[in-house]
């Protein structure tokens, strides 16, 4: 027992890392995107009274 918790300890951080630095990146992309989401959605609602 003594032998597998440093292990398993190792695996647990190895396994936690990767989604931590997939969510981060994730992140990193969505922040980079907020700005063309709101000029598209400007855009959208612009038309939308212009039509009217």
């Amino acid at each position: 027992p003594l032998v597998c918790i440093p292990s398993l300890s190792s695996l647990n951080i190895g396994e936690l890392i990767l989604p931590i630095s997939f969510i981060s990146h994730l992140l990193s992309r969505i922040i980079l995107l907020i700005p063309l989401f709101r000029s598209l959605i400007q855009l959208y609602l612009f038309s939308r009274l212009q039509r009217t």
